[in-house]
């Protein structure tokens, strides 16, 4: 979904899968979504044409789980931007936007598959906003896609999912996106992460499962072990939530290493003390009559998170070298060859004249 919020949380997150499975990215208070429906509606009315204040609006009732005013809201969008579907910005996030409301829609609904033209509808304006833009939110969209064409297969063959040929597992939307051979290891965990920091799913043990997959398949075992945890969580509290009617952490077997399950056990307890600082301070602000919708001072002073895991990402980028950019990686190699020789050659002169003083002691 876009929104405003959008772009800070991208820039905020676009390599921070851990902060993502810890939940510091996690959506603010409900008031703070129904102070900007209110704000939008003002702007909507001095200003029909402001395209932008209709995806806010709607984006904010999808964040209080209102799927339904959502649609209302984006339909009207087409005010500013007319009623012929065209190629422009606004028109992907419309249909980025209501693809996600109608996902939305159907996943609320008591009979998925009676409700199957809802989701047909998402899927089909999904797809219409990769034919806009395909590479939009790291890739995050095309797997919002494959995970919607995911859903619709249990729905509509629910038997050959639950037991595909060749294999007595069901069919997990992490061996399903695994079996497209969509981009690499780390594609799929931005993108993944994406649609938990960015979309609705927190809570969704589906997607959670398939971005611990990713992290596993990609040797990252300790933050394999953070999703799996989040995976536990979810169960806990929404058992059998999955779309395959099981339960997802007993597929993969082992447990972390006691090293990396005594850090998650300070780094969870953290986040959620954080999460609940900056809720409070959100909630002071817009008490004081303050949004970031009309004030852009609004966010001065924001705690940020003290994390040991190293919210500046510096720890963390140098646990994880993959992540490295290349310019980083240039330079290092550059000074090793540079510095190498010279650092060999003080090292050798240092014991040459060291052997020479004590055979004149002697």
């Amino acid at each position: 979904m876009w929104d405003y919020d959008t772009f800070a949380e991208e820039a905020r997150g676009r390599d921070d899968t851990v902060g993502t499975l810890l939940g510091i990215y996690r959506p603010y208070p409900p008031f703070y979504y129904e102070k900007r429906i209110e704000i939008m509606r003002s702007k909507i009315a001095a200003n029909p044409k402001d395209a932008d204040a209709y995806d806010n609006m709607a984006v904010a009732y999808a964040r209080l789980n209102r799927p339904d005013e959502a649609l209302a809201a984006i339909e009207s969008k087409k005010t500013a931007i007319g009623a012929t579907p065209g190629t422009t910005p606004d028109w992907y996030r419309f249909y980025s936007n209501r693809g996600s409301f109608y996902l939305m829609k159907w996943a609320g609904s008591s009979d998925k598959k009676a409700a199957l033209p809802i989701l047909d509808k998402g899927i089909s304006d999904i797809e219409n906003a990769l034919k806009i833009d395909v590479n939009a939110h790291f890739g995050r969209e095309k797997y919002q896609l494959f995970y919607m064409q995911w859903l619709r297969k249990w729905v509509v063959t629910p038997e050959k999912m639950a037991k595909p040929e060749f294999s007595t597992l069901p069919t997990t939307f992490s061996t399903y996106i695994q079996e497209q051979n969509l981009g690499d290891g780390k594609t799929r965990e931005v993108a993944l992460a994406g649609l938990i920091r960015l979309g609705t799913a927190w809570d969704n043990v589906d997607i959670v499962h398939a971005l611990e997959g990713a992290l596993a398949g990609r040797r990252n075992a300790s933050i394999a072990a953070l999703a799996r945890r989040r995976l536990e969580a979810i169960e806990r509290e929404h058992p059998k939530t999955s779309m395959t009617g099981q339960s997802l952490v007993s597929e993969f077997g082992g447990r972390a290493a006691s090293i990396t399950a005594g850090t998650l056990d300070k780094l969870i307890p953290q986040a959620e003390a954080y999460v609940r600082t900056r809720d409070e301070w959100v909630l002071q602000q817009l008490k004081a009559g303050k949004h970031p919708d009309t004030d852009p001072n609004f966010w001065s002073g924001l705690p940020e998170p003290k994390l040991d895991y190293g919210p500046g990402g510096f720890w963390y980028r140098l646990m994880r070298p993959q992540s490295w950019h290349p310019a980083l990686m240039m330079f290092t190699a550059l000074c090793m060859v540079v510095l190498g020789p010279i650092g060999l050659m003080k090292g050798l002169r240092w014991i040459f004249r060291r052997w020479q003083s004590r055979r004149a002691a002697s």
